[in-house]
């Protein structure tokens, strides 16, 4: 999945990190005002189709949250999909990568924004001090 997501895509990866084995019916209670719940919990999930030089399929990656199937009577893994969703190895990078990302914006908005300015001013009051000191200084001699 290449797509760009957005704060609620990170919001409901969130949720889900922070309460495994989740019920659909329980996010959508969480998040009462999405529309678009159902859209954004299958792109999340969706897995990466990979192929080899020759085209063969291989195992595919992960999406960011993986939908949890019930086990057929073989124990494997059956397309009977309880609803419930759990969070991704891939998906708990992706989160960990947000998180630094907002981390380091703050920073940077804070030296931009607030820092720069106020030493900026501090530095132009010393240098006016300075200068109004040698000036003073030349006229009363």
């Amino acid at each position: 999945m290449n797509e760009q997501l957005e704060k609620l895509d990170y919001d409901i990866i969130e949720f889900i990190k922070n309460n495994p084995n989740i019920h659909k019916d329980k996010i959508r209670e969480h998040f009462p005002n999405i529309e678009s719940l159902d859209e954004r919990l299958m792109l999340l999930s969706r897995s990466e189709q990979r192929q080899d030089i020759q085209g063969r399929p291989l195992k595919n990656k992960a999406g960011y949250i993986i939908s949890l199937s019930k086990l057929d009577t073989s124990f494997h893994p059956s397309n009977n999909y309880t609803g419930e969703y759990k969070i991704s190895g891939k998906g708990k990078r992706v989160l960990q990568d947000h998180k630094i990302r907002l981390i380091e914006d703050r920073k940077s908005f804070w030296m931009k924004s607030i820092l720069t300015p106020i030493g900026v001013s501090i530095a132009t009051t010393i240098l006016a001090l300075i200068i109004t000191w040698i000036v003073t200084k030349q006229i009363l001699k």
